[in-house]
């Protein structure tokens, strides 16, 4: 048998290393700015873009939406403890939906921003302050084009528990980029898509985890 030649495997390889980088750039090409408008700014050209109607996501349970919540705004999965806490605050607003929907809306916002922050009214972005753990993850000094779409992103995730869309994600990040970031949570707490994502919420009636009392180290 012939042994296989070095050009077969340079061919081979450079195949596997196309194979592995070309889905990444069609994900970045779908989130990244086609040029800046006017050039050196965070505003871009949303041309060609697609976006997504709000749409109606399934029904979940408390447990879930606290978690994913957790998941895109943080990155991780939340302790027991806090899986807990607001467990029983959605459990305590379920008396109605509009308290349910403003529990919704204030336990999501305040992954991003301090509770001091979000009793601000308005958008000012003086009266903003990020919550120590995403400030570790995206510093709100950060102004570049990049951060205001991973902001963006992040904002689809926690609120929206989906993937953005990318004509969505850069309309937004350019209405950050003039606004502040502020505005966008502001946005996104009383959109359609996440209206319809609190309205579906239910009670499973067992507690998350496998601690025991209603709050848990």
């Amino acid at each position: 048998m012939r042994p296989v030649s070095r050009s077969t495997h340079r061919s081979a390889l450079l195949f596997l290393i196309v194979a592995i980088l070309l889905p990444l750039q069609i994900s970045w090409a779908q989130t990244a700015c086609t040029y800046a408008d006017p050039p050196g700014s965070c505003q871009c050209s949303c041309a060609g873009l697609s976006t997504l109607p709000p749409q109606n996501p399934p029904g979940r349970s408390y447990d879930s939406f606290v978690i994913k919540a957790y998941q895109g705004a943080y990155g991780r999965t939340p302790s027991c403890a806090e899986r807990q806490e607001e467990y029983w605050n959605l459990v305590d607003a379920s008396y109605s939906s509009a308290a349910l929907l403003e529990e919704a809306k204030r336990f999501v916002s305040t992954r991003f921003e301090t509770q001091q922050s979000y009793d601000t009214p308005g958008i000012d972005p003086n009266g903003y302050t990020q919550t120590s753990e995403y400030d570790q993850r995206n510093p709100s000094g950060q102004t570049d084009r990049i951060d205001l779409e991973a902001f963006v992103g992040d904002l689809y995730k926690a609120f929206l528990q989906r993937s953005p869309d990318a004509g969505g994600q850069c309309f937004w990040s350019n209405d950050v980029c003039s606004e502040g970031r502020k505005k966008g949570i502001e946005a996104f707490k009383v959109s359609i898509e996440f209206g319809n994502l609190a309205s579906g919420l239910f009670d499973t009636g067992i507690e998350p985890c496998s601690c025991t009392g209603r709050f848990c180290e």
